[in-house]
């Protein structure tokens, strides 16, 4: 896969940024709804992830870039979802999310075993 000529390095770095925020601030967010304590402290240990990605590209991006201000965007581009559900639709896919996202972040926490990647952090119940 080929970068366009016009897209600079340096501006991609303040994207990514901005990404790893908007991902945050979405775990932080289903964090706050969810009730299931489990999936809570998963939420927050993937918002915490997302922190610390966004602490390293900040670094990278000064590494690389020291002559450059890292500027990154106020907001995100991604459209905002504006979806009505009635009270039983939404309590089915909350359901069906809480179940996808509990693999997820299982598959991601073994997979970060199988990289060599410590997950010290991670939530006691997904650690066994």
């Amino acid at each position: 896969m080929s970068m366009d000529a016009k897209i600079k390095a340096y501006d991609v770095y303040p994207v990514a940024i901005r990404a790893e925020l908007d991902a945050a601030g979405i775990y932080r967010d289903l964090h706050e709804r969810v009730k299931n304590e489990v999936l809570r402290q998963k939420l927050d240990f993937l918002a915490k992830e997302e922190d610390r990605h966004k602490a390293i590209l900040e670094r990278l991006f000064r590494d690389h870039f020291p002559e450059r201000q890292l500027v990154v965007p106020a907001e995100s581009k991604r459209p905002k979802s504006k979806v009505a559900l009635d009270d039983a639709t939404r309590d089915a896919l909350r359901m069906k999310f809480e179940g996808c996202l509990c693999i997820a972040c299982l598959r991601a926490l073994q997979a970060g075993r199988e990289a060599g990647i410590a997950c010290s952090d991670a939530p006691r119940a997904a650690r066994s």
